[in-house]
């Protein structure tokens, strides 16, 4: 403590290499209150405490609740605690709210593209001279302002993230200038969406990472041409109507391309087709063309990664104004496939409703998605097959180790599997297969890391259970389809008892289910366009048999389970049920706030912020989901390729009060000092909180969601990792096209 005592002030770097924020901290002398603690520290601890509120009004209260403790604190909020909102509610851009907001620094502000906020209300904010004085520095992500705001955001020159939505569908030619995002040096992701008709890409600047395009006009065709300047982009994605794109020049320049348009027309060369045609020949035109579409990608110096949603795809050589030519499904695939799965791209094709499609919503009906992966080098491989494999493919496959593989209904599938050049290879790699025949002669022990099965019923039921006898006892997740069986099948779940480690099961097209003797360890039970009389419910009747929870209870279960426990199939007492407490309106919540910040001074605050925390559901280890109705189809793949990977995140702690919760945070905080470091740096605050609308989940534009937890450690660096933009579309792709 004597050599703590005696030391004064701090310097940036100490000698013995304690970071800032530790080395101010220790140069003070033991503090009386919390009062006296530095603004770095204490904006650690306030950040900590409001990153666990939800709402809008749940931050405003707490803000206000540190505020009236005592000017210290408030300075500190001022100094140290950027904040973090999602403006969901016309109320969150009154004249009350924008006053509050012009007294407090903010970071990141996202407006919500469903609601319609008063007239002009984003441009009076931004324009404001005290949002401007509190934010100038410190606001880095301002999303869905709308294009009138665009001219005001010289003034914000730390932004790095900008989302412009253009929301009226009446002014469907509106320019938007491309020189207004010259004039941020940070800028490094562009989104522009919604009802616009004019903006040059080719004017955008060149220090971008993140290109996302959306036009809403009907029949508009988008074209792309990017600056020479522009020499690499982390992501492009671009949606409208029609997409025209130098399909050559992106694969050179982009990690990541996502394309959803009705017709998509893609450019392969920049020699006029009737020169290609003098050189390859007409008959051998159109083959030329699909393989410029794969050279591309195996060129690409940056190219990870592509997908394509389209009802039309034409490719182009030279001059647009030229002509178009229209691909043949099948040889384009079969071209792409010889060409790529040699060098390691994976080509995963499927005919689905794409999730994000045109004006940003779901494809009205399947569509053609084309997914296109450069696989690790040295690492085992995915592959999808939509044909049967040719012999360079059995090749392919028995020289290298691969973690999956997606089948057609391709009689060579279990030749392969039994070949002993691809078990040697893949014995301890194969993880997934889908859409496998289940034929009689299918033979799946030797792959004893195998977790997932998607079988097609291909043998007859007699010769079934010899087939399911040899499924690995590693298998966690069973899906057999039985549509497209001459005759309706029936399913016993006695014939899998002996899978010990079955987790999941899902059956599609099945007549009668006797899942009566399914082991305790399945938690998950789907059952998919059934076969239903008129009027039946499913999962009701005499084709449903269901496990007795009560006899199983005390049955003791033949050896045991390799994971979980046989307790899993009885039944949980009810949980208890949290409501989130009720949330006052927000106008009040502003209205409060502003006239303490009005009032200038600090004092003891008599309200608190609520509890942050959320209800718990009661439920059951033993799930079942009657996911079709009677009547309907289902496809199997595409259904069953949704249920990988799924992660579950930890509630959130609920503070009591403002400064209860700050003190049960600061030990916390102490024992962090690489926090403590990036806090003193005032250029990369970190952001203070999270929030989300009670009635609305803030959706990325391409694929979830982010979470609000900003920070500024790496105030240059932007990549699909350290991306948090909620508009973004920059975010790991499906799991479905990952390689391993």
């Amino acid at each position: 403590m004597g050599d703590i005592d005696n030391t004064q002030g701090s310097s940036p770097e100490q000698p013995g290499g304690i970071p800032q924020g530790l080395a101010e901290l220790a140069g003070l002398r033991l503090v009386e209150d919390w009062a006296s603690l530095p603004h770095s520290l204490l904006g650690i601890v306030f950040r900590r405490l409001l990153e666990q509120l939800v709402t809008v009004e749940e931050i405003v209260r707490a803000w206000q609740a540190l505020a009236l403790v005592c000017q210290s604190w408030q300075a500190a909020l001022r100094a140290s605690t950027p904040l973090c909102l999602e403006l969901s509610k016309p109320a969150h851009l009154s004249a009350a709210a924008r006053r509050w907001l012009s007294r407090v620094p903010m970071e990141v502000v996202v407006l919500a593209r469903t609601l319609s906020f008063p007239a002009g209300a984003d441009c009076q904010l931004l324009a404001a001279e005290g949002f401007q004085q509190h934010s100038a520095s410190v606001l880095r992500s301002l999303m869905h302002v709308s294009p009138d705001a665009a001219p005001l955001l010289h003034s914000f020159s730390k932004l790095k993230q900008v989302a412009i939505y253009c929301s009226d569908p009446s002014d469907r030619a509106r320019r938007i200038d491309a020189a207004v995002f010259h004039q941020l040096p940070k800028l490094n992701c562009l989104t522009i969406a919604g009802y616009w008709g004019v903006f040059e890409t080719d004017q955008l600047p060149s220090r971008l990472k993140h290109l996302a395009l959306s036009n809403y006009n009907e029949h508009y065709s988008l074209e792309v041409t990017l600056p020479p300047s522009l020499k690499q982009l982390e992501l492009l994605s671009l949606r409208s109507a029609g997409v025209v794109l130098d399909w050559m020049d992106a694969c050179a320049r982009c990690q990541e391309i996502h394309v959803a348009a009705e017709a998509a027309v893609l450019g392969v060369g920049s020699e006029p087709v009737q020169a290609l045609i003098r050189e390859v020949g007409l008959t051998n035109l159109q083959q030329h063309m699909y393989k410029q579409v794969g050279a591309a990608m195996r060129d690409g110096e940056h190219f990870q990664e592509a997908t394509l949603a389209f009802f039309n795809l034409m490719l182009f050589s030279g001059p647009l104004d030229r002509g178009v030519m229209p691909i043949d499904a099948d040889d384009f695939l079969q071209t792409l496939r010889d060409d790529l799965l040699p060098v390691g791209i994976d080509v995963n094709p499927a005919l689905e409703v794409h999730p994000e499609f045109v004006t940003d919503v779901p494809s009205q009906e399947a569509c053609f998605v084309l997914e296109l992966v450069k696989q690790e080098a040295g690492k085992p491989k995915s592959l999808h097959f939509t044909t049967p494999v040719t012999d360079a493919e059995v090749r392919l496959l028995t020289s290298q180790p691969v973690w999956r593989i997606s089948w057609c209904d391709d009689p060579r599938a279990h030749q392969l599997l039994s070949d002993p050049a691809f078990i040697a290879q893949s014995r301890d790699t194969l993880t997934d297969l889908l859409s496998i025949p289940l034929v009689p002669e299918l033979d799946l022990r030797p792959f004893r890391k195998l977790l997932s099965v998607l079988g097609t019923l291909r043998c007859d039921a007699a010769a079934l259970p010899a087939v399911l006898r040899r499924m690995p006892r590693s298998l966690e997740s069973l899906c057999i389809t039985a549509e497209g069986s001459p005759e309706p099948r029936d399913f016993d779940a006695g014939l899998v008892r002996h899978l010990r480690a079955l987790r999941e099961v899902s059956l599609y097209g099945h007549r009668r289910h006797d899942l009566a003797g399914l082991r305790r360890g399945v938690n998950m039970v789907r059952i998919l366009n059934p076969i239903v009389a008129r009027g039946e419910v499913i999962g009701t009747g005499a084709n449903y048999c269901w496990p007795d929870l009560g006899s199983q209870a005390g049955e003791e279960e033949e050896g045991s389970s390799s994971r979980g426990d046989d307790s899993e199939w009885e039944e949980e007492g009810a949980a208890k049920l949290h409501a989130d407490s009720a949330s006052a309106a927000s106008a009040d919540s502003f209205d409060s706030a502003d006239s303490v910040l009005r009032g200038g001074g600090g004092g003891s605050g008599s309200g608190s912020p609520p509890a942050a925390g959320g209800a718990a559901a009661a439920w059951t280890d033993s799930k079942v989901e009657p996911t079709a109705a009677a009547g309907t189809t289902a496809a199997p793949a595409a259904g069953m390729q949704q249920q990988e990977q799924q992660q579950q995140g930890e509630p959130a702690g609920s503070p009591g009060s403002g400064a209860s919760a700050a003190a049960g945070i600061a030990a916390a905080a102490v024992e962090e000092p690489d926090a403590h470091a990036a806090a003193a740096d005032d250029d990369d605050a970190s952001s203070s909180s999270g929030s989300s609308s009670g009635s609305e989940t803030y959706v990325d534009a391409e694929h979830g969601g982010h979470g609000h937890k900003h920070g500024g450690a790496e105030e240059e660096r932007h990549s699909k990792q350290s991306c948090l933009d909620p508009f973004c579309p920059c975010t790991p792709a499906r799991p479905s096209c990952r390689s391993r």
